[in-house]
């Protein structure tokens, strides 16, 4: 743990700086509705008293003003408010009423100074108010950004925690703010708050099970962990209770604070060091995060929960690196975009991108990709083409129409991030554009990528016509290597800048190489790729992680996703195995899924038919990923006899077909697959007319030759294959469709 040391002199006050927030935000999570309010509802004042009996008089005004609001007359209310307020005496409750409406009404307005400044005085002359308080933190977080606000913030969520809705918004606010800084812990946590909070949570729950299941995010981070229960001596329970208290109303950064004194009070006590890494990395701090948890680490004592501890410091590394790859901004003004777009159709190393759809964002007028040399055409590539042969994608170009409203100009917007020097890209940009084209400033570096996680990455630009046996050749041949070759004999930062191979048996760097094997498992299932990390420990000499054993009493569809990875699923109930079923497939970690999928068919009395059925078709998708062509075959015909003995439509069976055929592809010289596409065009067609249609999609999507005579279907009631996909009549709308998501699924 040499990079980690003892942080009883650490700053506990700083806080990283933010940036500010715009209004738009604040109307979109509060809305803008108005409705008649019970005269036995609580007051809206905050008094805690029925309407009826608090501020019943001016009841029918502010009706009237929140009319206004919702009629979007926000100058007519805000006068009317202030007429009103003027109007009420000293200390009559309503004026928090009058206050607060102001005050969001300005928000709205995008007068942020004029809402700050009408919370104050309010709070001047009510001070102490929960309501205002809440208010007071979303106002200044909103016009000054995070770090100006976090007394306030930390204020509200102590002092006003009836103010709910209120606190849920901010904490809304403090997500969007963190996932832009790319600190995913604390974004999830936020999320997690404001779904604690919020009166009305079925829309943030959503947006939870959406964060969770964005495979583009390491699955380390994006998953629950709890606060570790520690005994303390009798001395420091009420410090404990306290940053206990912290943590549970969102005070992160004070929660953090308060767990660190007392790890330094016990400094060999693991557990407090493990809270204060959770609450720091909830807090966005995250270096403070990957000091606490590598002072977790070193005082383990159990091995496998120090390589848990060890890993989440690698991984917040890799989300905030101190050095690598910087990737940067350039802004080029666009004289014609018509003539840009013409310009580039002739330039062999821009090429359009599959990430750009002009159609549905018609303000941008095409996403291309600029290359390190000229693109290759589809009989230029082969199986045995050579890595170093293909061309590299250097950087993304988006070209963004003009705004007549504004009359702004066109603009192209350049991302850059590769290790040849920028200056060398942006002279063949300006040339490529025959004069359309003039940088607007000076390039500006938006983030950084670990140098280990960019070598890790291909970053290759294949025509599309390469046929699809030659696509996968490829592919699987690179991610041998790169597990293989490349990673083995890669510098890490965490081994101290040792290679793997170099780290072998060096006891002192035996947690982090063990670590680092998760880190290259987590960062392959970001792309997409899954493969069995028990040769590579084999080579490194590391045991397997430890299983976990355990009752049935265990809510372990509780356990963070790492956690789960190393339970016995073979002894879990039927009911834990559901649950565990469940969570596996929403939160799409390939291993983990492989894994329940396999043991769920194995005792599969809690599926319904359709949700085995769907597990087969996983397990296909999975061994898809892992580029293993013949267990995927196996679990084809395992899915396709188990449909046809429950007898189900030939619309159904048709769909392993098609499957099969496209995972046959992978392999030019199998008959079978020629022979299985042949039968359903001759035969199975004509009790599915559709079926050829389907068919001539499918060879036309592997760059196949069809094994029949005729010319190409074209319909327009098709859809279009996706990448690395067919179109299958599992994409009916009249398909019935499993409840359990399916990695891989067509």
């Amino acid at each position: 743990m040499k990079r980690h040391c003892r942080r009883r002199e650490r700053d506990l006050d700083r806080a990283p700086e933010t940036k500010n927030y715009k209004t738009g935000r604040w109307r979109a999570a509060t809305g803008n509705k108005s409705m008649a309010l019970d005269p036995y509802s609580l007051c809206p004042c905050g008094s805690g008293k029925k309407v009826k009996f608090c501020c019943n008089e001016i009841v029918d005004e502010m009706q009237r003003i929140l009319s206004m609001r919702q009629n979007n007359q926000l100058h007519m209310a805000l006068q009317a408010l202030s007429q009103l307020r003027k109007s009420l005496k000293p200390g009559h409750p309503g004026e928090i009423w009058v206050r607060t409406t102001e005050a969001t009404i300005l928000l709205e307005d995008n007068q942020l100074d004029l809402a700050k400044t009408a919370v104050a005085e309010a709070l001047t002359a009510i001070p102490d108010n929960p309501q205002l308080l809440a208010l007071s933190a979303l106002t200044t977080m909103i016009a000054d950004g995070y770090a100006a606000s976090r007394e306030l913030i930390d204020r509200a969520f102590q002092e006003a925690s009836e103010q709910r809705s209120l606190l849920s918004h901010l904490a809304i606010l403090l997500t969007q703010h963190f996932m832009e800084e790319s600190k995913i812990m604390a974004a999830r946590q936020h999320l997690c708050l404001a779904v604690r909070y919020s009166t009305d949570p079925a829309q943030l729950v959503e947006r939870l099970v959406a964060f969770d299941v964005d495979q583009s995010l390491p699955y380390w981070l994006r998953t629950d962990y709890f606060l570790k229960s520690v005994e303390v001596p009798e001395e420091r329970q009420a410090d404990y209770a306290r940053a206990r208290e912290l943590e549970i109303c969102g005070c992160y950064q004070l929660a953090a604070n308060a767990f660190e004194t007392l790890a330094n009070r016990d400094p060999e006590n693991s557990d407090l060091w493990y809270n204060t890494a959770l609450c720091l990395a909830w807090s966005g701090d995250v270096q403070g995060a990957i000091e606490a948890f590598g002072e977790a680490a070193c005082t383990q004592q159990d091995f496998d929960e120090a390589v848990e501890c060890e890993t989440l410091c690698q991984m917040l590394e890799l989300t905030d690196p101190e050095e690598g790859i910087e990737v940067s901004r350039t802004v080029f003004r666009v004289g014609s975009a018509a003539k840009l777009l013409t310009n580039w159709e002739d330039q062999s190393r821009i090429v359009p991108s599959d990430e750009g759809d002009a159609e549905e964002t018609p303000e941008i007028a095409g996403v291309f990709n600029l290359l390190d040399r000229p693109a290759l055409t589809g009989a230029e590539v082969s199986a045995d083409l050579e890595e170093s042969s293909i061309p590299q994608v250097l950087g993304e170009l988006t070209v963004i129409n003009a705004d007549p409203s504004s009359e702004e100009s066109a603009v192209v917007l350049f991302e850059y991030g590769g290790r040849q020097p920028l200056d060398e890209q942006i002279p063949f940009i300006l040339d490529s554009s025959a004069g359309e084209l003039e940088q607007d400033g000076e390039s500006q570096t938006i983030s950084t990528i670990p140098s280990e996680v960019y070598d890790l990455h291909h970053h290759w630009d294949l025509p599309n016509e390469t046929p699809v046996h030659v696509f996968h050749q490829l592919e699987r041949r690179r991610w041998e290597r790169t597990v293989q070759e490349v990673w083995p004999n890669m510098p890490l930062a965490a081994l101290d800048g040792k290679t793997p191979l170099e780290a072998v048996g060096d006891d002192e760097n035996k947690i982090e190489l063990s670590a680092s094997i998760n880190t290259l498992e987590a960062i392959c299932d970001q792309r997409g790729y899954y493969f069995d990390a028990a040769p590579l420990r084999e080579q490194l000499k590391l045991a397997a992680p430890a299983l976990l054993e355990v009752s049935a009493e265990t809510e372990v569809a509780m356990f963070p996703l790492p956690r789960l990875r190393r339970v016995v699923l073979k002894d879990l109930t039927d009911e834990q195995m559901r649950q565990v079923t469940q969570r596996a497939l929403a939160t799409h970690v390939s291993a983990l899924c492989y894994d329940v999928c396999k043991e769920a068919l194995s005792r599969s009395d809690f599926l319904s038919d359709e949700e085995q059925s769907s597990l087969y078709s996983g397990l296909v998708g999975l061994c898809r990923n892992r580029f293993d062509r013949e267990e995927a075959l196996e679990w084809l015909q395992k899915g396709r006899a188990f449909d046809e003995q429950r007898d189900e439509p030939l619309e159904k069976l048709v769909t392993w077909d098609l499957r099969e055929a496209s995972v046959r592809a992978w392999d030019p010289d199998d008959e079978e697959g020629r022979r299985l596409l042949l039968r359903l065009w001759e035969h199975t067609s004509v009790k599915l007319p559709f079926l050829r249609s389907v068919l001539e999609q499918l060879v036309q999507t592997l760059h196949i030759d069809p094994p029949w005579d005729g010319s190409v279907i074209q319909t327009a009631d098709v859809s279009s294959a996706a990448a690395g996909g067919v179109w299958t009549p599992d994409s009916e709308p009249a398909q019935e469709k499993s409840k359990l998501w399916l990695p891989g699924q067509d």
